[in-house]
């Protein structure tokens, strides 16, 4: 959510809250109400009903929706119908987005560094990114150019390039790479 907003989409966020039978606890309804209070309505919106969404697929040009929701939900079906993308993702996969309306250098910059920052040894590294194909050109010649940044902004002093983890991780790269340079000859 915070990456494509920050990447310039305008983010419709639909909170899972479980079961449709299920009332919402308090918990559910504070963090709905902090997203709500929170998003600015010039870059997102806070729907926490399914009909709300519905409707704004229905009569609205809605682009992509990104879901981790079944084939039977009837969001998706609303989206098949009018021809809406739809991106599934599974859990625990951070995902990037880069619509056609997004400031593509600025997506660039911020998931490059997402994706490089600690040499990807930290638990909010972008796993994939989605392009839309019409800025797909310019997202890899600016990433091209954020990655150059990201590593040259400060030549052999650059505190970017990454560093193993802890010690333990050090001796594990250095088995796997052991291991994998026998099986070489």
């Amino acid at each position: 959510m915070i990456s494509s907003i920050a990447a310039g989409n305008y983010t419709i966020i639909k909170p899972s809250i479980g079961d449709k039978d299920r009332h919402l606890n308090k918990i559910d309804k504070l963090i709905i109400d902090i997203l709500k209070q929170s998003i600015d309505s010039k870059r997102g919106l806070v729907l926490d009903d399914d009909q709300d969404v519905l409707k704004l697929i229905e009569n609205h040009n809605v682009d992509l929706v990104f879901t981790m929701k079944t084939n039977s939900d009837p969001i998706l079906q609303k989206c098949g119908e009018a021809g809406v993308k739809v991106i599934e993702y599974s859990a625990g996969w951070n995902v990037g987005i880069v619509s056609r309306f997004a400031n593509v250098k600025e997506a660039a910059e911020l998931l490059i560094h997402n994706k490089f920052y600690k040499s990807g040894q930290h638990l909010q590294n972008v796993d994939i990114i989605y392009v839309d194909k019409s800025v797909y050109n310019l997202f890899l010649i600016e990433a091209k150019n954020a990655l150059y940044k990201f590593y040259t902004s400060l030549g052999q002093k650059n505190l970017n390039y990454g560093t193993i983890a802890s010690k333990k991780d050090f001796f594990k790269i250095l088995e796997i790479l052991n291991d994998s340079h026998l099986d070489s000859k």
